[in-house]
């Protein structure tokens, strides 16, 4: 099957122009039409970032985009949202989030789809409402804020919505083919693709310093072990004056492609992975076969590696990148199963115990928003959040766990949901 392409496209329509965002979110695709009407050329310099306008061997524009960067010159030319559809949007899905059992969940790039103060006064009005079914935790998208911005502070907000982070991209997607890898990767046979990073070395010290000096936590989205050395390697210095690194709980989305190596850094800085754990289930036999070959497949989302050493780290969907829905993190995160018939185990040692993959979701899950002296675990002084299940998860067959049935959801002690 083809990639996508703007000539492909063309046979839908030459006079609309057309945009097509790929699942993962780092990819995009669009139309000869659509270029004309971004004024794209193919004499315009890549917007940096990790933004790229892909051109073919003759260096004409393909129709390809590379990172959210590269999608600014078409989206400025889209009719924005209006605020009421975007609360209508968040509404539907917290309702269908709290039907699988979250109670608290992190916004992680606030400031994306209507521009930053807009969209936060937007989740202010509608997150405190008493009807919205759960609590939220905000990440700032690092380059949505202006230089110098210092309006919107850590901390601002209440029990129900509150930011804290700061969010950056460091590279890509691992399933697009573009996350940063020390190897190339196997598809297609012979490449010497590596990924790219999204910036230079200097560049996300540059940009990622002033907020962490503001008391910010920061998050960095890494899929590949090179964007995760990066990572690691900034936190490292961005540390470096700290008494107690692991006092700010400095996170890496993803962690998907690792090294040992790089699991004993992330100890020593106190970092927190939180992990796509989806890319087991819906991606193994795809990673293991096409993508990245047994060997790294089966270390991606390396969570055997972790409790071991002690760490603290989450799971999530990523969603829509994979479906939402705590249960099926923890029966994926245990059984590591693919699901591609014949269904085979991704990395047998990278499995954890039931038990462990719930704390991933519960308590670690807390602790990665600081919020494990709130939530997180039944005890007395904690606001009473939990979930009614149809079965015990602990004595329910590993790779069954995800089609346990919610019952009912509670937040602060009332009934979020309610299943008919």
């Amino acid at each position: 099957m083809a990639e996508l392409d703007a000539d492909l496209l063309d046979k839908v329509s030459t006079t609309n122009p057309i945009f097509v965002l790929n699942q993962s979110g780092h990819l995009a695709y669009v139309n000869h039409k659509a270029i004309e009407v971004a004024g794209i050329t193919a004499a315009t310099p890549s917007p940096g970032g990790g933004g790229v306008y892909v051109k073919d061997a003759n260096g004409n524009l393909t129709g390809k985009l590379i990172e959210p960067t590269a999608y600014n010159a078409f989206l400025g030319k889209m009719t924005a949202p209006s605020k009421e559809i975007l609360a209508a949007a968040y509404l539907k899905t917290a309702g269908k989030m709290s039907a699988t059992g979250i109670t608290t969940s992190a916004e992680i790039t606030i400031g994306s789809t209507l521009g930053l103060e807009p969209e936060y006064a937007m989740m202010n009005e509608l997150i405190r409402q008493e009807s919205f079914p759960m609590r939220v935790r905000g990440y700032l998208n690092g380059p949505a804020v202006p230089p110098g911005y210092a309006k919107i502070k850590p901390n601002d907000g209440d029990d129900k919505f509150r930011v804290i982070g700061v969010k950056f991209l460091a590279d890509g997607s691992t399933q697009g083919l573009t996350a940063a890898i020390s190897e190339p990767y196997i598809y297609p046979k012979g490449t010497k693709n590596l990924g790219a990073l999204d910036y230079e070395d200097a560049a996300i010290l540059a940009a990622s310093k002033p907020f962490f000096d503001q008391g910010w936590q920061i998050a960095i989205h890494a899929n590949g072990d090179r964007a995760v050395g990066q990572t690691l390697d900034l936190y490292g210095k961005l540390l470096a004056g700290e008494k107690d690194p692991a006092a700010r709980r400095l996170r890496i989305e993803h962690f998907t492609v690792t090294t040992e190596a790089e699991v004993d850094q992330a100890k020593r800085l106190g970092v927190v992975p939180g992990m796509t754990i989806g890319h087991v289930g819906f991606w193994g036999e795809v990673f293991h076969n096409h993508v990245l070959g047994p060997e790294r497949a089966d270390r991606i989302d390396p969570t055997g590696s972790l409790p071991k050493r002690g760490m603290h780290f989450t799971f999530h969907s990523d969603s829509p990148v994979s479906p939402y829905g705590p249960l099926r993190y923890i029966s994926t995160g245990a059984a590591r199963l693919w699901q591609m018939p014949p269904r085979k185990v991704l990395g047998p040692d990278q499995r954890i115990s039931v038990d462990q993959a719930i704390k991933a979701v519960t308590l670690d899950a807390a602790y990665s928003m600081f919020l494990d002296d709130h939530v997180g675990s039944l005890e007395v002084g904690k606001w009473a959040n939990l979930v009614i299940l149809e079965r015990n998860p602990r004595r329910t067959d590993v790779d069954k766990i995800g089609d346990i049935r919610v019952l009912g959801t509670w937040l602060n002690g009332k009934a979020a949901h309610v299943a008919p």
